[in-house]
């Protein structure tokens, strides 16, 4: 016995079906066990290049990062000042 059948798909629903497969397929590759440690390799080796950067990137802008530790040790110095005149107030310097 030999039974032949026909089928007609039009070629947006073929490419919805060829899309569907190819999503499925990169979500089986994107959570296998081999990925997640290609992503994690990558995010460490990236991990110090990417900090090395912005450490870089504050050094070259070192005119700003001067003004920033200068304003700290300024209110550093003011703090120590007023807790040291406060102490000679009261007698205990």
């Amino acid at each position: 016995m030999k039974l032949n059948v026909e089928l007609e798909i039009d070629d947006d629903e073929f490419a919805n079906i060829v899309r569907e497969l190819v999503i499925e397929k990169v979500r089986d590759k994107a959570r296998s066990w081999l990925t997640e440690k290609t992503v994690t390799d990558a995010v460490k080796a990236g991990w110090g290049r990417g900090l090395q950067q912005m450490v870089d990137a504050e050094i070259a802008n070192s005119n700003v990062l001067k003004e920033k530790i200068g304003l700290e040790l300024q209110r550093q110095l003011k703090n120590r000042l007023a807790a040291a005149i406060r102490l000679q107030e009261k007698g205990e310097v």
